[in-house]
């Protein structure tokens, strides 16, 4: 294990990955860094953090996936609970215009029936009335 192996496992804990410690390199190399430098625990920790921050935008995704599923449920919810009030309100309707087109109905049946039997009790008695006055003249009234 080398100096920079012993910097970053007192630091973080950890062995650098092959990745970080590639990094590393050419931090090393593009500013002539010697392995006993004590700008290499700044880096180590300048890494560490940017591995930190490169895994905030995939877990600002999966938030945000989990948050829109939620939305989506809850608007599914609200949704199928709001057909249900419809369904409930529509069927109220229908069945209070039944009962009006019932009603309705009824009333001019009865008035059919009324007027019917208006128009049969006036032909009755306007067929008896005659015979009537007819017995009274002839004297068999009573």
């Amino acid at each position: 294990m080398n100096e920079l192996d012993n910097s970053f496992v007192k630091l973080l804990g950890r062995q650098p990955s092959d990745a970080e410690r590639q990094n590393l390199y050419k931090v090393r190399d593009a500013l002539c860094l010697k392995e006993n430098d004590a700008l290499w625990l700044i880096l180590i920790a300048l890494q560490y953090h940017q591995n930190l921050y490169e895994k905030i935008p995939s877990q600002i995704s999966e938030n945000v996936d989990v948050m829109l599923r939620h939305v989506v449920d809850a608007a599914n919810r609200t949704i199928r609970a709001s057909a249900e009030v419809t369904k409930a309100d529509l069927a109220k309707a229908v069945a209070q215009a039944a009962n009006e087109v019932a009603h309705s109905t009824a009333h001019k049946k009865r008035a059919q029936w009324i007027a019917a039997c208006a128009t049969i009790t006036v032909i009755i008695i306007g067929s008896i009335t005659p015979k009537v006055v007819e017995r009274q003249d002839r004297g068999w009234s009573r």
